[in-house]
């Protein structure tokens, strides 16, 4: 997404977008871009090239996504194991398994049978 800051709440910055679309405003209130009002949630369609971000009260950055990717999930992202349904802690005492076999037969010291 592109990031859009300014140094102060309610403040003017500029910024460019690289490639033409539609993007999705993600902010805590409402934000000007290029003189219109968006509200948080709306999607705009931006031309490639400058463009300008008027903060609004108390707030000092937005993000812009690409509106195509749909909506940002609710639920917090998990990790490879936790997607696959692999229990964590039995992956880690079958790491240690592998790791202690390893050091007993030579392996991965620099050593060899």
């Amino acid at each position: 997404g592109q990031s859009l800051t300014v140094a102060e709440p309610g403040g003017i910055g500029a910024f460019d977008i690289v490639v033409a679309g539609d993007y999705r405003l993600e902010s805590a209130g409402q934000v000007r871009i290029d003189g219109f009002p968006l509200q948080p949630g709306a999607t705009v369609r931006l031309e490639a090239g400058a463009h300008e971000f008027r903060a609004g009260p108390e707030m000092t950055e937005a993000l812009l996504r690409w509106a195509d990717l749909g909506e940002v999930p609710e639920a917090e992202p998990v990790g490879l194991l936790e997607f696959f349904g692999v229990d964590r802690g039995a992956a880690q005492a079958a790491q240690m398994h592998i790791r202690r076999g390893f050091k007993r037969y030579g392996r991965g010291s620099g050593g060899g049978i």
